[in-house]
């Protein structure tokens, strides 16, 4: 079913965890008719057309479907590229071009905390790059500079349920938050009438190392669980050894490097406040993962 109403919202990325969340939450405050999805394979979303939805094609790799399927909508979510090839940046400037050929008025976008041009974490310069194309497009946006992924985590601590113990290279403090936390954010920020500034960062204040990570698995277990320091060729090896291509191994490093350099935590209070302080911890999250 296609509403013959324009909505409101475009949104991309709904199958995916945080833009499928977003989605959830705004359906508590908005009507199905006012949220339009752009997805590379409709036929995945049949259901949601079902409910009301206007479910159009829009590939990151062809600009001129993304206009169509942005074309009568006011507002943008923008999910940022999942792509791990080097076309992130192209994905991107072709979402916010098809943005002004459909004339989209605002773009939420979906960035990190740690956005930097000189980031040692390769994604966090992409979204930078982002961030700049936003600005320089003329179209009014809001950059949700989001916490590094709690469930990224659990790539890191798998062995603790056979060794208890994990292993990784040295590394720093990171904001851990978690996909529901962020999609109220989001969620709240997107359908707020009042101005929005344009670089906002939703992270749980509450910043953790590894160190500190291996203590919360130990209470949760009762018994001692180990954090071990490896070398960077070790981990990458490690990985490399669990079917992680080379590529993506290296990359990863650069977590670490920039947790360590102090760039992945921060003190902003905008998403405690729009939660009233009610996070989701690591604690909590490790729990159910169990």
């Amino acid at each position: 079913m296609i509403t013959r109403l324009a909505p409101t919202f475009v949104l991309t990325g709904v199958t995916g965890k945080l833009g499928s969340r977003i989605l959830k939450k705004l359906l508590e405050n908005v009507k199905p008719s006012d949220i339009a999805i752009s997805a590379r394979d409709p036929s995945r979303l049949a259901s949601l057309s079902d409910n009301g939805h206007r479910v159009l094609q829009g590939s990151f790799d062809d600009p001129d479907s993304l206009a169509a399927s942005f074309k009568g909508a006011k507002k943008l979510l923008l999910v940022s590229s999942s792509d791990t090839s080097g076309k992130g940046q192209e994905h991107h400037r072709n979402a916010i071009k098809a943005a002004q050929v459909a004339g989209i008025q605002m773009i939420y976008y979906t960035s990190h905390q740690g956005a930097s041009h000189t980031s040692l974490f390769w994604p966090c310069r992409d979204h930078a790059a982002t961030e700049d194309m936003l600005e320089q497009s003329g179209i009014p946006y809001v950059s949700l500079r989001n916490g590094f992924y709690m469930d990224v985590l659990g790539q890191f601590t798998q062995s603790v349920q056979y060794t208890n113990a994990f292993s990784a290279p040295l590394d720093g403090p990171v904001s851990w938050t978690h996909h529901d936390d962020l999609a109220k954010g989001a969620a709240s920020l997107m359908i707020r009438s009042e101005p929005v500034p344009k670089i906002v960062t939703l992270i749980n204040p509450k910043a953790m190392d590894l160190d500190e990570v291996a203590k919360v698995y130990t209470k949760i277990k009762g018994s001692e669980v180990r954090r071990l320091v490896v070398g960077e060729e070790e981990y990458v090896e490690q990985l490399k050894g669990h079917g992680v291509p080379e590529q993506m191994a290296q990359g990863l490093l650069g977590i670490f490097a920039a947790a360590k350099e102090g760039t992945l935590q921060s003190n902003d209070g905008a998403l405690g406040d729009i939660l009233s302080g009610k996070f989701t911890d690591v604690e909590q999250y490790l729990k159910h993962s169990q």
